[in-house]
């Protein structure tokens, strides 16, 4: 279901008819962040009219009284999968009293990334991944008790949790799994003798072709995919020494490794891996993850137990296949059926030139930009200005929100529009605090300022119906996050959410929209020098039904009228950009029909022996009339003369054509391109015309008067006086 059309409203209808039809049965609801958490236990606990309980940090349920523990709770994968004793908080829920499971790691502090220990990176650094490059978007710290050392043969060591996955020649598995001689892909290329390089290179070719092939994840356990991986990124490829247990009750040799206590992990874009001291890591962070398949496992050792799973972007970047959780899918409601249906207001877009931004020079991997460069890019002042101001200007004082790359350049660009237009503008990121966080939503709700500047916090899990429009200032290729970013913009204004439900027509649900403070949101689709890119726009999300060609001259019509500040209907422009190349097809079909008819015809009264009514002798046995051909000079002379294709004409034919034409000219004879006239107007060809002759009989034809005719009907005009002097 789209982003905006009521998810957590579905499953909770959903829970509500479960639990009326199975007394005895608990709901298990599985987010991902605190905030969704939070949102979805507030609407639960709305229309199931009961509590609903977090299982979340320092929330707990009490499940020690089944009888008044809740029937339905909500918790993140994170806290219920964590855990020293390899269960965490799952221990404590019995998998037989769930009937339903509804969906919707970490290294020490002193690991280094990219030269700067895990603990110091921030939000929107930007680090390698296996893709090239990724922005951090979040950071995540965890208390630990127990620790794996990982110690390869070219001396490198990398400490961390027990399901933190690395990426071996089997795949992404766990510390705690890896064994002696596991291969391991690094930054750099191991030391030893060259015929061992040699066979590891060969191992990992013989890896990445079988990933090409088969499409499929790295390990059976539902390890994330590396799409988009290249056999370039192999720089470096080294084995496994030995793998220890580090437990935090053995004293010093704990108290060195991890003298805080903590943990650290980050959560970075475009691949969703980096290198912790040098060895390739994964994030863990995203659905079909190893903490997710541990959750699911769990809960799964009930047979009853029914899964269901609700997201707004099923086209995932990694390319997950959600079949290996879920069997079927039960409906797939796009934003254009949601706008047809009247659920959610309609989507403008207005696409202004910013002529300053130029992103063709703007690398790509893994299918988006390269995010350091496209950063690097939108950072520089002339853009960053001309962004603020395009900002201000078309969205007046309708609520905004802008997105942005990175943290530096949302700092920037919020400093530029307040400059402009004061205190118009806030900025928040994964690094603001959660109670700062909170003030800065509660203040935009209230329209205390205008433009809500963010870096990847937005995107998801924020819902405000009062967004009119959206600026992104942080361009993409990827469908499935440009999709996420619309989604903030298209619910209905608040105070007619909740009478859309009591209409059942389509039509008086599009009305009532229609009529209310917010009949449509606009998308501002910032349009630079993009080279040989295709960013991501409304009509690629809205044109899923159109072929390429129909997006693509939408795209132009929709910039077009950006140049003059004119948002346009994306739907309206879709179709009739359809009905546009419809037509023109058409078109097309009946001129080429034309052109075959036209041609035909032509060829035949070009002919030149038709010219002359005579047919070219039979030569085909004669070997001078096969091999031999016309010089250039010849081949001039009956170009000039008006015969076609001169050079295509048999050896012999055309000798003879030049011994005609040579006499007629010569006997002052009419000449070959007055024959070819005489035959297109009906006229014989064998009467002895003379060049004279001829000219006159075209002139007739062709209603043209002679020299002698117009002096004579002048002569006449003079003596009866009805001539003008």
């Amino acid at each position: 279901m789209f982003t905006g059309g009521g998810k957590t409203v579905v499953f909770a209808h959903i829970i509500k008819r479960f639990l009326q039809e199975n007394l005895g049965k608990r709901v298990m609801v599985i987010a991902e962040r605190s905030k969704i958490v939070k949102q979805a236990q507030k609407t639960l606990g709305k229309i199931l009219g009961c509590n609903v309980g977090i299982e979340m940090a320092e929330h707990r349920v009490n499940m020690n009284h089944d009888m008044f523990a809740p029937r339905v709770i909500v918790g993140t994968v994170q806290t219920q999968a964590r855990g020293g004793d390899g269960l965490g908080r799952l221990g404590k829920f019995d998998p037989s009293g769930f009937g339903l499971l509804i969906i919707d790691e970490c290294v020490v502090g002193d690991t280094v990334v990219d030269g700067k220990p895990i603990a110091s990176r921030k939000i929107g650094d930007v680090i390698h991944t296996h893709c090239g490059y990724g922005t951090v978007t979040h950071v995540f710290r965890n208390p630990v008790h127990c620790l794996y050392r990982l110690t390869t043969r070219d001396g490198r060591c990398l400490i961390g949790t027990a399901n933190h996955p690395v990426l071996t020649e089997r795949g992404w598995v766990p510390l705690s799994l890896l064994t002696t001689n596991s291969i391991l892909h690094t930054t750099t290329i191991s030391k030893g003798n060259k015929r061992e390089r040699k066979g590891l290179r060969r191992v990992w070719k013989r890896v990445i072709e079988n990933w090409r092939r088969s499409r499929r994840d790295f390990a059976s356990g539902g390890h994330p995919s590396v799409a988009g991986y290249e056999e370039s990124f192999i720089s470096g490829i080294t084995r496994v020494k030995s793998v220890e247990v580090l437990e935090s009750e053995s004293g010093d040799e704990f108290g060195k490794v991890c003298p805080d206590g903590y943990v650290y992990n980050l959560e970075v874009s475009n691949g969703n891996t980096y290198f912790a001291n040098g060895i390739l890591v994964h994030n863990c962070h995203h659905a079909v993850a190893p903490q997710y398949r541990k959750l699911i496992d769990y809960y799964t050792t009930n047979p009853d137990l029914r899964i269901v799973g609700v997201t707004a972007t099923p086209d995932r970047s990694d390319e997950k296949a959600m079949g290996q959780v879920f069997n079927a899918v039960a409906c797939n409601y796009d934003i254009h059926f949601g706008v047809m249906e009247g659920w959610i207001v309609k989507p403008r877009t207005i696409m202004p030139t910013i002529r300053s931004l130029d992103i063709s020079h703007v690398g790509s991997y893994c299918g988006d930009f390269k995010q350091d460069e496209l950063a690097e890019e939108l950072s520089k002042d002339k853009p960053m200005y001309e962004i603020a101001a395009t900002a201000i200007r078309l969205c007046e004082d309708k609520k905004t929100i802008i997105f942005c790359v990175t943290v530096k350049q949302a700092e920037r660009l919020t400093d530029i529009i307040n400059q402009l237009k004061p205190d118009s503008a806030r900025l928040v990121h994964g690094g603001t605090p959660e109670e700062e966080r909170d003030v800065l939503y509660h203040d935009y709700a209230e329209r205390r300022f205008q433009f809500l500047v963010n870096v990847g916090v937005a995107i998801e899990g924020f819902d405000d119906p009062g967004v009119e429009m959206i600026v992104d200032a942080a361009m993409t290729k990827s469908r499935a996050r440009y999709t996420q970013k619309l989604g903030r913009m298209l619910r209905p204004a608040e105070n007619i959410a909740n009478a859309l439900n009591e209409h059942a027509d389509a039509c008086a649900r599009k009305q009532l929209i229609a009529d209310s403070t917010k009949p449509c949101a606009v998308y501002v689709d910032l349009v630079g020098n993009s080279g040989r890119h295709k960013p991501i726009f409304v009509g690629d999300v809205l044109g899923g039904r159109y072929d390429d060609d129909v997006i693509v001259r939408a795209r132009k019509k929709a910039e077009k009228a950006g140049e003059r500040d004119e948002s346009v209907d994306m739907e309206e422009l879709l179709a009739k950009a359809a009905k546009e190349i419809e037509v023109n097809k058409r078109r097309q079909a009946l001129r080429r029909a034309n052109i075959k008819v036209r041609v035909k015809y032509t060829l035949e009264e070009t002919d030149p022996f038709n010219i002359y009514d005579v047919r070219p002798v039979d030569r085909t046995g004669v070997s001078e009339y096969n091999t031999r051909k016309l010089n250039e000079k010849q081949i001039m002379f009956l170009t000039r003369q008006g015969v076609r294709d001169a050079d295509k004409i048999p050896f012999c034919d055309a000798v003879r054509l030049l011994r005609r034409i040579s006499a007629d000219l010569k006997a002052g004879r009419a000449s070959y391109r007055q024959l070819a006239a005489l035959k297109r107007c009906g006229l014989p060809t064998k009467v002895p015309w003379t060049r004279a002759s001829a000219s006159v009989a075209l002139d007739k034809a062709y209603g043209k008067t002679t020299k002698e005719e117009t002096h004579e009907r002048r002569t006449e005009q003079i003596e009866s006086g009805h001539a003008v002097t």
